[in-house]
Formats: structure tokens, sequence, C-alpha cells
């Protein structure tokens, strides 16, 4: 190494330091050169903390800035801040800007001179809401747009008024103006599928003039066709007041309307608004359906718009029969594309309309129908014949821990049954009530066993549940895929057929069943065009059915302040503003909060399900509608194999393998439920309507125009009593007020200067800014506006309806109101009641020839024509007579346990079986050979019930294996013993006899059953149920000579009391006869032999008036006797046994002789003289006084009488005491000169004949 190298590195080494030398041994130079480093670092923190000083400082007074903005933003009320905001932060603007902005905006004013998309809707919102005045104050005080920007930026709907009859060319101007049109200007060119809704709002009964038609509007589209509706001349206003007088035309009392609903879209396009008088039949709904798919393609809007899927409605009969004749004509061919998608779905109808257009129902009526089916008094029968009540329903739904008494009643018994959500809530409930075991505690008594009763009841309430879950939840469970709810369409419409194919309109009404088949089939419909159209596209299916229209209803409304009276002008003014707010809440969903009676829940932060709200898939190529509908099928099958139906019953393949048979056309040959079929039934899913005078569906302005005021008290003649006023009166008067002279009439886009061709004598018409003068008629020498003439001439006896909601809807009246009970309820034991579902016995009279007990599965308890849900056990024997209880007869037969037994089988050791069925005739279906089950149900009143406590016993010990197919999943049934049975009979038989309760008052049975034998029969064929008491008496009532046995001989007869009178006759003449059980020989009865001495219930009592002889007894053998024709006797009937009275015995005191008075049998005439009047002869005792005239009237025979019955005949008697004439008049004469002849022919062995 170098000596520079060396020096180099010492110079380093003297220069140079380490951090951790001590300070001591560093040199001068190191030092110094520290000294600078540590000089330096200070004045670099210096300069550090004077920038944080500052941007400290800054940042202060950035927060002061913003905190001053705060404060403005919370303390200033500055007019549409959010649009200053947005403009100054798009231009950069510091927060200090910003504030002086808002000042600004403050002291002097903030108009903005731009609006966006969101702005202009939200003012026409308030316009179309809340009119001009409110649009102006906000346009002040928060600068909305103003109602003159509002024109330059927004084109309101306009849709043309009917005027005169229903014509091709309102139609087509409607879809390019109101539809066609708009969708161009908006940008929107995708083909969508189209579906027609129609449904109808009330109108006030009252014309209208239109001056763009230069027409008169309010008339009824069915008869307008029969008037000239222009106003030309006041002549022809007088022309159309005269058709209106004549009645050969109607004012509309509701406005049909027609609208245009895009799939998958939120917007609805009117199409047709025409006046109805509802007088419509279902061949003019035909004619217009036509007309409006034929203008529809004849504009070409299927180019421009979409095709035409679907025409939807309510359930509406006239509407339906149309639909039906329009959209079912033609069967899908194999050249359809549809057809490679449908035919492949078994059971699914293929029959369409023009453009294989499918008929709709709305799925939220098929909800409220399905409810009031349900809530309607014969409830819903289901599986082998259960009857489903909602009195039923009310005493389960309380086991729900959530439901109380009072809220069961509001959901079966609602004030307001059009209510969706309450209807969906009902739907809920049961389906939730269906997943409760009965079987388990806390539902079964202390010994374990299940009541059968209830067991049997959710078998088939879990039935109805499982088809309401399936028709539901497609509509409201956002989380399904298409697939799914294509297979929960399925499984519902598998589910109905089945049950409607056992039970017809037992189980759902014709018309309902209708509208949910072809509802379901419309959906599978459009699935399959939608994906023919655009397979990349969702469906929904919240686009089916008529919730558009309703939606636009609800709007029409609010538009009114929901105030109800408008008329035909109004009403299309209104339509046009619901339209308007539809569109800005599709377009801006957060500023709409739902409407709560369309809406499937009562939350407040559930709004109406939306298309937005959906989360499953519900991409049309993602669902495969042949593998989901067996999937659907599937799920039914499974279900229904858990019922007590036979698998024959839901054997589909074999069903739907029978040509024309499908889900609709239930039983083939062309015949759908409520179309083709006389007798459509009763549609109990709809509500009785009131009267339609005041309850129909109106809609009202917020004020009612001063003009319409005073006119109406002018025309107020019937309470004010004064004469009514000529037009000339009423002109006069209102040109007088004023009125008529300031009314300038509607403005009109005719200009001013337009001149109307009048007589040179007359005055010029009225002229000016915004005045038409087409808009004004010449009558004598005045210019009247024609609206004046439409409300003075056309109007004079215009009423306004009611407002009240309840009523304004449809005019529906209440059914099946619960009867409020003063006593305990039925979810209280404190008193014993009898509760709809209970078993009773009672007697039931098969085709008027035999009566027997019957055991009654109760449906339904009414007192005094009010529904109950249960009675006091003690009001109802106290007052069965007001009472009336309906039900199902039960089958019962022999048990197998005692039969097997090897023993003989006697009466008393007989024990009565419940096979799980109900007995039903056969119902044959109108126009087909084939015949149907029905179940059987009878009413009876309360007096003629006994209640029964049956054994539950298992079926499989009494019953074969071939009985026990109904029994319920648990295997359990009831048994009887024939010995409390035959006790039932002769309690309900003697009860009859007391409260003197005729044989016709017992239930009537007219068909015999096809599944059972009743009267219920023994092996050995007899019929140990039959009451003979009655059913000879119901053959005497009836004059039918039913054969009865005889009590004395046990031989048939068909005159019991003949008979019998040949066996007391005998033996009280001294014959003995070799009978079972002779006649006792004291004053034997009439009926049955017994003396009436030892047989208090035997004892006659006879009234005698001018209308005839009256008997009354308790004998329970007795028969209605026709005195005429018995006292006479005849040839083939000759014995006159018959209750008298004997005239030697005295009246009791204060008594008459028309009132009750004890009876003697004929035959027992000659005991009665012997024991209380023996001082007189008579024919078995020669010596004595002699026998009064009448006294021997009641008690000689005719000698055909002894010959008949084989006794020998006495000789005349003759010893009869002659009655003196002596001051008689001349009738007591002519009656006196009668009785002696009868004695005579009596006593001669001749039977005497009456004088005249």
């Amino acid at each position: 190494m170098g000596l520079d190298a060396k020096l180099r590195d010492l110079g380093e080494t003297i220069t140079s330091y380490k951090s951790r030398t001590r300070r001591s041994l560093l040199t001068i130079v190191q030092l110094q050169s520290l000294i600078d480093e540590r000089n330096h670092e200070l004045n670099r923190w210096k300069f550090k903390s004077l920038n944080d000083t500052r941007r400290i400082s800054h940042t202060l007074n950035n927060l002061d800035t913003h905190s001053a903005l705060v404060m403005a933003l919370s303390q200033s009320d500055a007019p549409w801040l959010r649009h200053i905001l947005h403009t100054l932060h798009k231009n950069g603007a510091s927060v200090q800007t910003v504030l002086r902005r808002i000042e600004d905006a403050i002291a002097n004013g903030y108009r903005p001179h731009s609006y966006n998309q969101d702005e202009l809707d939200l003012a026409l919102l308030v316009y179309r809401v809340g009119g001009g005045t409110l649009l102006s104050a906000l346009n002040q005080r928060l600068c909305l747009p103003s109602l003159r920007t509002l024109r330059h930026h927004t084109s309101a709907v306009k849709v043309t008024p009917t005027i005169g009859p229903i014509t091709c060319g309102s139609i087509a101007k409607n879809i390019q103006t109101v539809a066609i049109e708009p969708r161009l200007a908006a940008g929107l060119t995708t083909l969508r599928g189209v579906s027609l809704l129609t449904d109808e709002t009330a109108l006030e009964e009252a014309a209208t003039y239109h001056p763009t038609e230069n027409g008169v509007g309010g008339y009824c589209w069915k008869h307008a066709g029969n008037i000239y509706p222009f106003l030309d001349t006041y002549e022809s206003a007088e022309q159309l007041a005269g058709k209106l007088a004549a009645g050969d035309v109607h004012l509309g009392k509701e406005m049909t309307v027609v609208v245009a609903h895009c799939f998958g879209e939120g917007i609805s396009y009117p199409l047709l608004t025409a006046p109805s008088c509802k007088e419509e039949d279902h061949a003019d709904w035909q004619d217009l359906i036509l007309k409006l798919v034929n203008t529809w393609y004849e504009t070409d809007a299927h180019k421009k718009i979409g095709p035409l899927w679907s025409f939807a409605t309510d359930g509406d009969a006239t509407r339906r029969k149309a639909g039906h004749h329009v959209f079912m004509t033609t069967k899908l061919t194999t050249s359809s594309p549809l057809y490679c998608i449908l035919s492949g779905l078994p059971g699914l109808n293929l029959y369409t309309g023009p453009h294989e257009m499918t008929m709709d129902f709305d799925y939220k009526h098929l909800f409220k129908r399905v409810c009031t089916a349900l809530r309607s008094s014969h409830g819903i029968l289901l599986d082998n014949g259960r009857l489903l009540t909602s009195k039923m329903l009310l005493r389960y739904f309380t086991w729900l821990d959530d439901v109380d008494e009072d809220h069961a009643n509001k959901l079966l018994f609602p004030d307001d049954p059009q209510d969706v959500p309450r209807a969906v809530e009902l739907i809920r409930t049961i389906v939730r009530l269906a997943k409760i075991d009965p079987t388990k505690p806390p539902y079964i008594d202390r010994d374990g066993i299940p009541d059968i009763d209830t067991v049997i009841d959710f078998e088939a309430i879990k039935m109805l549940a499982q088809i309401l879950h399936h028709l539901l939840e497609p509509f409201v469970d956002t989380t399904l895929s298409l697939s799914q709810q294509v297979s929960y369409i399925s499984t519902c419409s598998h589910l109905l057929f089945c049950q409607y194919r056992l039970n017809r309109a037992a189980f759902l009404p014709n018309q309902l069943y209708y509208d949910i088949t072809t509802a379901m089939k419309n959906i599978i419909f459009c699935i399959a065009k939608q994906l023919w159209l655009d397979s990349s596209s969702k469906f929904s299916l919240l686009d089916v059915g008529t919730d558009q229209i309703e939606v636009l209803f609800a709007l029409i409304r609010m538009c009114g302040g929901h105030n109800s009276a408008v008329n035909y002008k109004q009403g299309i003014d209104r339509l046009c503003s619901a339209c308007d707010i539809s569109d800005i809440y599709s377009r801006n969903p957060d500023l709409h909060r739902g409407h709560r009676r369309l809406n499937f829940t009562r939350s407040e932060h559930v709004d109406h399900i939306n298309r937005g709200m959906w989360q499953g898939d519900t991409v049309v190529r993602n669902c495969n509608l042949q593998a989901a509908w067996s999937d659907g099928r599937a799920v039914a099958v499974s279900i229904l194999s858990t019922s007590p139906l036979f698998p024959e019953e839901y054997d589909f393949d074999r069903i739907f393998s029978v040509e024309d048979v499908d889900l609709m056309c239930v039983f083939g040959g062309g015949k759908y439920p409520s179309i083709n079929q006389e007798d459509e039934g009763e549609d109990r899913s709809v509500l009785p309507q009131a009267d339609s005078r005041g309850t129909d569906t109106t809609f009202q302005s917020q004020a009612i125009d001063t003009l319409d005021e005073e006119l109406r008290i002018i025309g107020a003649t019937e309470e004010d009593e004064e004469p009514l006023l000529s037009f000339e009166d009423q002109l006069e008067n209102e040109m007088e007020s004023g009125l008529v002279e300031g009314f300038m009439g509607p403005s009109s886009s005719t200009d001013s200067e337009t001149n109307v061709a009048h007589h040179p004598s007359h005055p010029s018409p009225p002229s000016g800014k915004g005045v038409c003068p087409l808009d004004y008629l010449f009558y004598k020498g005045k210019w009247v506006h024609k609206a004046s003439v439409c409300r003075l001439l056309l109007n004079k006896d215009f009423s306004a309806k009611s407002h009240d909601r309840l009523l304004r809807v449809r005019g529906f009246t209440p059914i099946n109101k619960l009867a409020k009970n003063p006593q305990a309820s039925i979810l209280s034991d404190m008193h014993p009641s009898f509760v709809v579902g209970n078993p009773f016995v009672t007697l039931v009279r098969l085709n008027d020839h035999t009566t027997s007990l019957a055991l009654v599965h109760s449906t339904s308890i009414h007192e005094n024509g009010a529904a109950r849900n249960d009675i006091h056990i003690k009001t109802l024997q106290a007052n069965g007579s007001k009472i009336k209880i309906s039900g199902n007869i039960l089958t019962l037969v022999p048990s197998e346990l005692t039969l097997n037994s090897g023993c003989p089988v006697s009466e008393f050791d007989l024990t009565w079986i419940w096979t799980g069925s109900y007995l039903k005739a056969s119902a044959p279906v109108t126009g087909l050979a084939v015949t149907t089950q029905k179940v059987i149900e009878i009413s009876t009143t309360g007096s003629l019930i006994e209640l029964v406590n049956p054994n539950v016993v298992i079926a499989s010990a009494h019953l074969t294996t071939e009985k026990t197919k109904e029994i319920n999943s648990q295997g359990l049934t009831w048994s009887l013993e024939n010995e409390a049975l035959n006790a039932a009979v002769d309690l309900i038989w003697k009860r009859m006899l007391e409260l003197k309760i005729p044989v016709s008052s017992i239930a009537l049975l007219r068909v015999a059953p096809t599944n059972g034998s009743f009267p219920y029969c023994s092996v050995d064929g007899s019929t140990p149920l039959v009451c003979e008491a009655a059913t000879l008496q119901l053959s005497s009532s009836k004059a039918l000579a039913i054969t009865v046995i005889c009590p004395r001989c046990n031989k048939s007869t068909d005159d019991l009391r003949s008979h019998m009178g040949g066996h007391i006759l005998r033996a009280i003449r001294g014959f003995e006869e070799a009978i079972v059980s002779p006649v006792d020989h004291l004053f034997p009865c009439g009926f049955c032999g017994h003396s009436q001495l030892q047989h208090p219930d035997c004892v006659v009592k006879v009234k005698i008036t001018g209308r005839g002889v009256e008997m009354d007894t308790q004998c329970p053998y007795q028969v209605q006797i026709k005195f005429a024709y018995a006292e006479k006797g005849s040839k083939k009937r000759p014995c006159r046994n018959v209750p008298v009275v004997c005239p030697l015995c005295p009246l009791p005191p204060r008594a008459r002789q028309t009132d009750w008075r004890d009876g003697v049998w004929r035959y027992n005439m000659e005991q009665h003289l012997n024991f209380y009047h023996s001082e007189y002869a008579h024919p078995g005792k020669l010596s004595g006084l002699p026998l009064p005239g009448d006294a021997a009237a009641a008690t000689l025979l005719d000698s055909r009488e002894e010959e008949t019955f084989g006794v020998p005949v006495r000789p005349a008697f003759n010893n009869i005491a002659e009655k003196s004439t002596d001051g008689m008049s001349t009738r007591e004469k002519r009656r006196h000169a009668n009785a002696n002849a009868f004695t005579a022919g009596a006593a001669g062995g001749k039977r005497a004949r009456h004088s005249k």
C-alpha cells in the first residue's frame, strides 16, 4: 500500500467517527461537524412544526365551515335544496360558495331553470292527486315545476269516450293514441305478451256532454244504438230525453273498462270505457271481445306492442260464459308451436280461441271466493263426505297459540269479506292448523284415546290445507322458482280435480272450480308463449289476473279524495289521471306505498308484492314445464294416498285416458262446470247483492259543483212538495241568478273565431277566449251551453248513490253472519252444549214409506234462522221447534265380532259399527251417461233428536277388510248398542206424541242410498231400528197401503184400526182368539188393544168443532183417522170403531161443547154405559131406561161389522127414547130426523142414509 493511501485512511479516521464514540474522544473538527448536524435537524423540526400548525389551522377552519353548512342545512328552509347542492357539486363549487348560494336562495328566492324526469314525475303526481292549487302552492314554496312547465315537458293520457254504441273506430283510436304512440315515444320497442283486462266501476246515473265529440255520453252501450247521441239542436236533446223516459236506452250504472297490460311491465293502457246498464248478456260480451281482439290485430298492435295472450276478468257470470264461447273453440293442432310443449302435460285442456288466446280470472278474486265458499252455511265437502264449515273451524282455530276466539271470529265472519289480506290470513291460518296432531296431548282425553270426530275433521282440514297451500304459495312465496311455481300449480289442479270429481258442487261451486282451473291453464299457456317469444326473459305470475286494472280503480278513487260520486265524463278524466299516476309509480316505485286492500298482508313494512321482490329463478328457459307438471302430479298422488279415498279415484292415467276428459272438462263430453250444464247451481263463492239503488259501486268527486248543488235543490220537488219545474223555468231561474250566464263551459282547442251557423234573426253565439260556439244551443232567444241542457233536461231525475264503501263495493250483503250467543262460549266447559260436529240420532222418513232411526253427524245449527256454533242442551230440549239442525247420515253395519261369536244374535246383543262412510245417493251429470255419488244431507228440528255418546273401538276388530277402507288413519271408529238405539226410537216417538208433532215434521229422505242399506239392516235382513208406530201413522196420513205388524196377533195389516177393531169386538163379545197377546177386556185402546185404565198413554181426547172432529192420544200405535169416512164405514172396511163423546156425560164446569172432552171408543160404549150410566138399557143389556137417541147413535153397531168380524148379529134394539121436537127450529128438527133415521138403520141392521 502506498503512502498516499495511508494518508487518506488516516484523514478519514480523523474526520469520521461512530455515533457511539464518546464525546471526549472527538476532535475539534468532529465536534464542529456534530454541532452542524444537530443544528440542521433542529431547523428541520422547526419547519415541520410550522407546517403542522398551519395545516391544523386550515383543518379547523374547514370544520368551522362545514359546521356552518350543517347548521345552515338544518335551520334554513331553502326551496329545492337538493337541486341546488347537485348543481354546485357538479360545478365543483366550494363549501363557502355553497353557503353563499343557500343564503342567496333564502334571501332572494330560487327558481331552477331545468328539471329532471324525477322532478317532473313528482310535480305530475302532485297535480293528479292534489290538483292545480296544491301544485301551485308547492311551486311557490318548494319550487316544484309549475303547471305550465308540466304541459311543455309531459304528455297526459287522453282516452276517447264511447258516444253511442261501441265501435271499432273508437277502440282503434285508443290503441293508437294511448298505447302505440306513448310506447314509441318512450323507446319501448321490445315485443311483449299482452293481456286484456276488464272490470267495472260504478257511475252516477247522469248524462254528460263531451265537447270534442259534440255528443252526450253516459248512455249504456248495449242500447245506445237506439238513439242519436249528438246535440245538433234542442229538438235532438228532447228526443234523447224521450228515448230515456220510454226505456229505449238507459243511463249507465257502471263504467266498463278494458285495458291492455304488457307482461313484464307495470303499465296499463285503457282501450275502452263505456257506460253499462248491466243488462248485457253473454252474446253482447262475446261480440265485444271479438271486436277488441280483431281491432288489436287490424291496427298492427301485435307487431308494435305484442301479441294478445289472454283475456282476464273477475268472476262475472256473463263474461265467463262469453269468454268460454270465444276462447274455448279450437283445440291446439300439431302445427302450433305450443303443441310440442303442452301436449306432454296430461290433463291440461288444450282448447284456445282466436290467435291461441286463453281466458283468465284474477287470482286474488279466487282467494276471496274460496274463503267465501268456506264461510258459507254450506261449507266445503271433502274426501269421502266430510263437511267442513266455518263453525267447525271456529272451534279449532283457538288451538293455535296466537289465535283467540275474537281473532277467529274476525277471520271466519269478517265485516268485509272482500278484504284480500283477511282472505290470505284465513288461508294461512288453516295451513298452520293442519300441522297440529290431534292424537297427541293436550288434544286427547285422560285415557289417551283421541276423539274420532276430531281426527276425521283434521284429516279433512289437512286435505283442505294442502289445496289452499298450493293455490296461494305460487303467488306469495318470493323464493320459489318458476319450475316450483308450475309444480305447485300442477299439485293444486290435480287435488281440485279429484275432490270435485267426487263431490262436485258440494266441494266447490261449479263457477269457482271453472274459474280456478281456467286461471291455472292460462298460466301454463302464457309460460309456453313466453318461451317462444323470448326464452331469456323472466315470467312473473303477478302479471296474470286483473290486478293492474284494480290498481287503476284504486287510483281513480284516490284522485277524488276517496269520494265516490262521479259521472261518465269525470270517470274518464280520473282514469286518465290514474294512468299517469300508474306510470309515475312504475318509474319511481319508492314513491308508492301500495294498496291496503290489494296487499297480501297488513304489515305496514310490506308493500304490494312486485317483480323486483322475487328472488327465485323465473327465467323461462330454465323451467321444464313437463318435468314440473309431472312433479306436481306426483305430489298430489302422494297427498291423496293418505286420504280415505280409493286408489282408483286418483288414478289419473286411467281417468285422463278417456276422450275429452281433462282438468276442466271433468266428466268429458264437452260438458264444463257452470257453462253447458242446465243447472248451474248456486255460486256460494260470491256474495249476494243488495238492492242496486243506493248500493252500487261509485266513486265521487272531492267537491260537488255549486251549479249542480243548486240545481239539485231546485229539482228536489218531492221533499219540498213543489211542482216539477220545466226546462224553461229552470233555465230562467239560473239565468236570473247568473249561473248560466257565468258558466262558459269547458275550454276547447277550437279556435274562438269558429262561427256557428244560425238564423239571421238570432243573436250571435257566445265567443271569446276559451269559448267554443259549437258548445251552445239556441233555445227561445237564448244561447244555452250543452252541458246545461244535459243537466237540466236529461238529468232532471238524478239522485246520488251511497257513499258507504261496504255498500258501494258492488252492494254485497252479509252472509252466514254468526249470531251472538248470550250464553256461554263453546270454549267453556261450564255448561253442557250441543256443538256443531257432535253426532246425534233422529227419525228419518224414507220415501214416505218407512220411518227409521239414523245416526247423523251434525254440520250446522240454526236458531230462528241465525247460524250458531253451539246451543245449550236445555235450550235444545225446551225450544227445539225453533232450532234446525242439519247433518250427514252415517253408514252403520252390524259388528262382525258379534256375528262370529257362535251364539244366536238377538236384537239386544246386536252392536252397530260405523264404517267411516256417509250415506250417498246417485247424482247424474246433466247431459251425460255419468253418475257420481252425492252425500245425503238432512235437516230436522231440535225436538226430534237425541244426543248420543258412541263408544270408541278398533275398526279392524269389528269390520272386515273391505269395510275398513274409509276408516280414518288411526283405525278407530264408533260403536253403538242396538238396545240403546231402540230406546232412542221410543224416546223420540214419545216426545212427538207429547208435543203433538206431526209425522210430516220428520226429515224426509226421497232417494235410496247407493253405498249402504237404509234403514240399517242386520245380517238376517231385518230392520230393528224402524219405528213401527211412526211408519203406521205415516201410512195413514198419506193414505198409503203400508203393511204393519199387529201387536196382538203378529199378522201384517194395512189398516191397523179396523184390524184391531175385530180383535176388540170379539174380545168384548166373549169370543176367545188364539193370538199371541189377547186384547184387554176393560176399555181396550182402539189402536193397540191395551186397557186404557192401565196405560194412560192410550187415553183419548176428542174435540168437536164446526170443521170436524179432532183426536188426541199418545198411544205409540196411533194412526190418523178420517172421521168423515170412518164413522160411516164402507163395504170394504165396515169397522166404525172411532172415539166418540158420550152425550150422557155432563160438561165440566165452565166448559164448552167445542172444548177437549174425554173420548170413548164406539166398541167400548156398552162398557161405559154399564160403569157410568147403568140406569139405561143398551143392546147388551135390554132392561133399563130407554136409551136417548144421541147416545144410541154413538153405541149401536152396523150388522156388517158383526158379520165381518165373525160375531153373532144381535137383534134390533128399539128401546130408544124419542126426543121431543117441541120448540125446535126447522133446522134442529131436520137434524133430529136424520139422527133417528141413523139410529133406526143401525138398530135394524141396515146402514142409514143421511139426508142432505
